[in-house]
């Protein structure tokens, strides 16, 4: 945006931070805001009966000792699927889906869940939400499920944006629904909250780091990021599981596709994006983990 021809560029402001003028890519995102119709996205609250599938197990993980103080937090999880998730299918349905060991891929993610002792789940849904509502229904276990539906692909910030407003805490979890990481919930929010950051992720510790952005981390800080390929040393990498403020993430714009990780931590958030750094076992659906790997380590875990 702005002022004049003639005068100086209007500060852009966006999440309560400024917008380099440089950036023009992520100017031009923020100023649609004023031209575009809110994201195209539905929210269901379903009154369907899961399915039988969905009835979990008895998980072997332990509850933390923060047990007494869960169930504040709202928890957000990106079921839209990912191209890459999806290959591993051999039928068209969401990656979030993909048979392990007899059961969806998700029914893992939301047992980890329910053993952090969290009670409310949104599921950002996408591609073929339906199939993820006929397997869930509007309950798993003792967690109660929502559903956040996009329309159109939001990005992982547009639809975390979106399913902000059906949050009921002051912070959200937010995980990425195609793949697994077993960091202790409750302790990495706890100690999210403690840094008073707007954001924190969980920074996965590995070796070898392939096809995956590395970060690089100081004082507890993300402090750069870089590009995909392969690392010969030990890394540390995105896990895909998020602690963020409500008041942050709502003032975010409802104004399109965008990425979370790239538009804002990456371009925005630079320094000031907390990391919890966890070494244990990580899995990605749509990386170099196969469903034999997964399905092996998870039956042990569960």
């Amino acid at each position: 945006m702005v002022a004049s021809s003639n005068g100086p560029e209007t500060p852009m402001i966006w999440g309560g931070v400024p917008v380099p003028a440089r950036d023009r890519t992520l100017r031009a995102l923020c100023s649609s805001t004023a031209r575009s119709p809110p994201m195209a996205t539905k929210v269901q609250q379903s009154s369907r009966q899961a399915s039988s599938r969905q009835t979990p197990k008895t998980s072997s993980l332990r509850q933390p000792s923060e047990l007494r103080t869960a169930g504040k937090s709202t928890v957000l999880i990106l079921v839209g699927g990912s191209h890459q998730a999806q290959r591993l299918l051999r039928e068209p349905k969401p990656g979030v889906l993909a048979d392990v060991g007899g059961r969806p891929f998700l029914s893992f993610l939301l047992e980890q869940v329910e053993a952090a002792g969290y009670r409310k789940v949104v599921l950002c849904t996408g591609y073929r939400s339906a199939d993820v509502l006929r397997e869930y229904g509007d309950s798993f276990g003792s967690l109660s499920l929502r559903y956040s539906e996009e329309e159109l692909p939001q990005g992982t910030g547009g639809a975390l944006r979106w399913a902000a407003q059906f949050a009921e805490s002051e912070r959200v979890l937010a995980m990425k629904g195609d793949s697994f990481c077993d960091v202790d919930l409750r302790a990495f929010e706890s100690w999210a909250e403690a840094q008073g950051s707007d954001a924190a992720l969980v920074a996965f510790g590995m070796d070898k780091a392939k096809n995956q952005a590395v970060l690089d981390l100081a004082d507890d800080r993300v402090v750069g990021v870089r590009a995909s390929g392969s690392s010969p040393g030990f890394s540390w990498v995105n896990a895909g599981i998020y602690s963020l403020r409500c008041e942050f993430l709502r003032s975010l714009p409802l104004c399109g596709p965008f990425s979370l990780e790239h538009d804002i931590f990456e371009r925005q958030l630079l320094g000031r994006v907390a990391a919890y750094r966890h070494c244990g076992r990580f899995l990605d659906l749509g990386k170099q983990d196969s469903l034999a790997s997964i399905e092996r380590f998870l039956e042990q875990e569960f």
